[in-house]
């Protein structure tokens, strides 16, 4: 397969699950154990008919934004607006408010002013008493000023140190320059962000690091990921740079934002399935897509569900509608 193929030559070793089309328009194979709603998108925990409880998994259909967290090439100092060295736009990463006003954040030209403050005086912990500047679940800190780490060696020099929820579990001192190998970094891991704090999918049990299937219905491709990180509540879907990729047959790495928000879904819904309370499945660290490819192939052959394109077939019946 010449996707497969593409894919794994940048590193992207993952399963990809072929649909059969024939299985679109059954009568829903599956029992829904659960239903709520989320960001307006509808959010199911469903049971295969004939399987278990303890074989549930949870289902939504939207689109995916793209997410760069965890790659060290995702923020640049000298490139707030991810125009010529970024992936991603500073303002996506870190948040300015007016401390006699915390529940408005600044946009466009105000909030760069500030962060032009902020970088001027070095990226400390802290600005001053009219500004506040959220960057520590997003940005690593530098171990001896306590404010936003730069990487000062290597292919990475200058770029922002970046985060992400889920780590490898590595010591302090074997996670290298800004926890450079601490964290995911998201161009190479397929990887979904749980996003909003009344999120159905968390009473369902799911969290950071368990085991998802994430399939494009118009392209028949099924792609192994893992909850990688938390977000906010404006949207339910955000895939990183590597699902995304994979999703839609893409195999060039973005260079700047412009390239990264054309890993956007757009308008297509993607499919997206996951395991709750899988996170300790035959847990497999540092992460990388092979291994998460193979935990969610055992979990699925251990559950019943057979092949990754057995359950993707599934997964896609039973979220007919959504």
């Amino acid at each position: 397969m010449k996707l497969h193929s593409a894919l794994k030559a940048i590193g992207i070793s993952v399963g990809l699950a072929v649909l059969a089309p024939q299985f679109a328009g059954a009568a829903s194979p599956c029992k829904t154990l659960a239903s709520g709603t989320f960001a307006g998108e509808d959010v199911l925990k469903l049971r295969a008919e004939g399987r278990g409880d303890v074989d549930a998994f949870a289902v939504f259909r939207a689109p995916l934004a793209v997410n760069t967290d965890g790659a060290p090439v995702s923020y640049h100092p000298l490139d707030p607006k991810g125009e010529r060295l970024a992936i991603n736009r500073i303002d996506n990463g870190i948040a300015i408010w007016l401390r006699s006003a915390p529940k408005t954040r600044l946009r466009g030209k105000e909030f760069f002013d500030v962060y032009e403050q902020w970088r001027e005086a070095g990226f400390p912990k802290s600005l001053n008493e009219t500004y506040a500047i959220g960057w520590e679940s997003v940005l690593a800190p530098d171990p001896d000023s306590g404010g936003a780490c730069i990487f000062k060696s290597g292919k990475y020099k200058g770029y922002f140190g970046s985060m992400t929820k889920l780590t490898n579990g590595r010591k302090p001192s074997d996670s290298g320059e800004c926890l450079i190998d601490e964290h995911l970094d998201q161009r190479y891991i397929p990887a979904i962000v749980l996003r909003g704090e009344d999120n159905p999918l968390r009473n369902y049990g799911a969290g950071v690091g368990d085991l998802v299937i994430a399939i494009n219905p118009r392209s028949n491709i099924g792609v192994p990921a893992i909850i990688g990180d938390y977000g906010d509540g404006h949207r339910i879907g955000e895939g990183s740079v590597a699902l995304n990729m994979a999703l839609l047959g893409q195999a060039s790495q973005p260079k700047n934002y412009k390239d990264a928000k054309a890993l956007d879904t757009g308008k297509l819904d993607i499919v997206v399935a996951i395991l709750p309370g899988s996170v300790n499945y035959r847990q497999m660290r540092p992460y990388t897509a092979d291994n998460i490819e193979k935990r969610v192939g055992g979990w699925l052959e251990n559950h019943g569900y057979g092949t990754l394109a057995d359950f993707a077939k599934l997964a896609t019946a039973c979220s007919e509608g959504l």
